[in-house]
């Protein structure tokens, strides 16, 4: 869970495999994958985040979505997005 993340930089330095469910939740700051991957199958039930106004650069990330139930307001990365996304890649 990110908290209070408005003007938090975040650079990851190793690839990431989500095992358990993970809670979406508004991020504001700054995410630097650094070509790095977020492996996320199964996991991303609700997208990354829930509000994306901060920026995420330079990651990929991978996903599974079959046969799962999601809403109507749905993206992988985010729900809802007033952020800068640059140099993302999903793979479903």
């Amino acid at each position: 869970m990110l908290i209070k993340t408005k003007g938090k930089y975040y650079k990851l330095t190793a690839d990431i495999e989500l095992t358990e469910d993970f809670e979406a939740e508004n991020f504001s700051g700054e995410i630097d994958g650094d070509g790095h991957i977020i492996l996320a199958e199964d996991y991303l039930a609700s997208g990354m985040f829930n509000e994306l106004s901060g920026n995420v650069k330079n990651l990929t990330i991978y996903a599974e979505y079959e046969n799962k139930k999601i809403d109507e307001h749905f993206g992988i990365l985010a729900k809802k997005s007033s952020g800068n996304i640059e140099n993302v890649t999903i793979n479903c």
